[in-house]
């Protein structure tokens, strides 16, 4: 978002600079609207007849004025009657030495007030300087105009357009057509720019692109007032770093806080980390280096292979100084993973230690098991997870048998489980161990029903599924024929079973359904 901040400057520095020149030109403007002046033979080196009885040409050294303009060339021709002239030949125009003009040629028409200078016309004041073919001044409209293309440097900028029109009326500068802005530190391509001189506003009218060295912003409508420093970037606005991407239907700058909004179809694309989050309103903090993205929020990783989906109510992220992010999802929030699936109020997504900590009522699926605890964190490297950790009334729960309803059950003061290739490989049970698990033959018949507690246990497992329980230590255990097993033991205490929670699909993390505990 950088990038916000230094357009904003950009405008101020580059438009200040443009009005400037046409300013002062609009001042000679005002100067010659006056009525009754009429043009003044100062010098020539001979008189002839003109094309009429109401011309007179002049030849050689010709100085005419109007008011407080002075105009030069080799020849001119002047109907007295009604002030029209025209002027050839290294035509020079100069208002009391703060404007000055050159072109090949002039035409004016008095009665309409219009001007014309015609061939390598020139314009300048100050440090600012417009070329183009053709030059056009209505004194009546207070409006200087080109239609054909120019150039215009001013300081370290250049300008070029097709079209420029100046209204002095309303203080409105507008560039047409092909309009390229050049400086050293960026470079600006439009359709339209309009620049007001009375509020200092800039209106961007059309496809507009700002290019930085390592950024750009894009946007089809929008404006910018440097007198408050506040910038609207509108329809299909992006701002884009080599890092980063921000799209929004529109976005919101304020320079003197830096901070800026986002409405509508926001996305904030991270190809470093390959993470897109998505949503309908979003603020950027620059100063506290903190962002916040709400109203349908979602946060999307690519990883090898697989894509990781988070909803919730807000996503926040922060980065410290060492430019290390961290998200915060909160409220409601869904984890869609196709190895692995979450539930729980929220949790933070740390990249500096490529930590994933679930908090309040956390669920979390993998394969067929379903695992509970107090917090749940997952520990993710080289784009899998390698391992987790469940603290506080830890219990795995998976249905062994659809029909008659069995689960397996395992359950600890703390489990830390470790994957491989992403799937479940290896659970550790430390303290208070507890364990509920139906025997088969391998014929897939049930035996019995193991029950056994030992405060340190192994769990391995096979395709997402218990393959092995090892007690590390000596258990005391409980082998039940199934015909014998009594039914009010065979939940073990906070059993709780809502695999109907589950996101099935990744648009499932939208689902805003209240979890009830049986």
């Amino acid at each position: 978002m950088h990038a916000v901040n230094r357009i904003l400057v950009v405008f101020l520095v580059f438009f200040a600079l443009c009005s400037t020149g046409y300013s002062q030109v609009s001042a000679k403007a005002n100067e010659t609207k006056q009525k009754g002046y009429k043009v003044e033979i100062l010098s020539a080196k001979s008189l002839k007849a003109g094309k009429t009885k109401n011309h007179q040409k002049l030849v050689g050294d010709v100085v005419l004025r109007q008011g407080a303009v002075r105009l030069f060339c080799d020849s001119a021709e002047i109907n007295q009657l009604n002030n029209d002239f025209e002027a050839w030949g290294k035509v020079f125009i100069n208002k009391e030495d703060s404007v000055k003009a050159w072109g090949d040629s002039l035409k004016y028409q008095g009665k309409e007030e219009k001007a014309k200078l015609i061939g390598n016309a020139k314009l300048v004041q100050g440090k600012t300087t417009l070329r183009t073919d053709v030059l056009f001044m209505d004194q009546k409209n207070d409006l200087f105009y080109y239609l054909t293309p120019a150039v215009i440097h001013s300081e370290e900028s250049v300008i070029t357009s097709d079209k420029g029109y100046y209204y002095n009326s309303s203080g409105k500068i507008t560039f047409k057509d092909s309009v390229k802005v050049k400086h050293p530190d960026y470079t600006i391509l439009a359709d339209t720019l309009d620049y007001y001189t009375a509020n200092e506003k800039v209106v961007f009218q059309g496809p507009t692109y700002i290019y930085f060295e390592k950024e750009q912003i894009y946007c089809e409508r929008g404006f910018y007032n440097s007198a408050n420093k506040n910038a609207e970037f509108r329809q299909n606005a992006a701002i884009e770093s080599e890092e980063n991407t921000l799209y929004a239907d529109s976005i919101v700058a304020d320079q003197n806080k830096e901070f800026s909004e986002a409405f509508y179809h926001v996305e904030i694309i991270d190809t470093a980390n390959k993470i897109n989050i998505k949503g309908h309103y979003g603020y950027f903090d620059q100063q506290n280096n903190s962002s916040f993205v709400a109203d349908s929020a979602l946060f999307v990783q690519y990883l090898d292979g697989d894509t990781l989906y988070m909803h919730g109510d807000t996503i926040r992220a922060l980065e410290d100084s060492l430019q290390q992010k961290s998200f915060f999802v909160y409220y409601g929030t869904r984890m869609f993973k196709k190895d692995m699936q979450a539930v729980c109020d929220s949790l933070t997504y740390s990249f500096k230690d490529s930590l994933i900590q679930l908090f309040y009522n956390p669920i979390v699926w993998s394969g067929a098991n379903q695992l509970t605890g107090d917090s749940i964190s997952i520990l993710s490297y080289d784009n899998k997870i390698k391992e987790m950790y469940i603290k506080g009334n830890s219990l795995i729960v998976s249905e062994t048998d659809t029909v008659h309803e069995f689960y397996d059950q395992i359950k600890g003061r703390k489990m830390t489980g470790y994957f491989k290739d992403g799937k479940m490989d290896v659970m550790d049970v430390d303290g208070n161990g507890q364990t509920l698990y139906y025997a088969k033959e391998e014929d897939g018949k049930y035996t019995g029903v193991n029950k056994a507690e030992c405060s340190k246990i192994k769990i391995r497992f096979q395709k997402n599924e218990i393959q092995k329980i090892l007690f590390l230590q000596m258990p005391v255990a409980t082998f039940f024929p199934l015909v014998d097993f009594p039914a009010d033991e065979s939940k073990l205490k906070g059993f709780v079973w809502l695999h109907e929670y589950r996101p099935k699909k990744a648009s499932d993390v939208f689902k805003k359904e209240e979890i009830k505990k049986k």
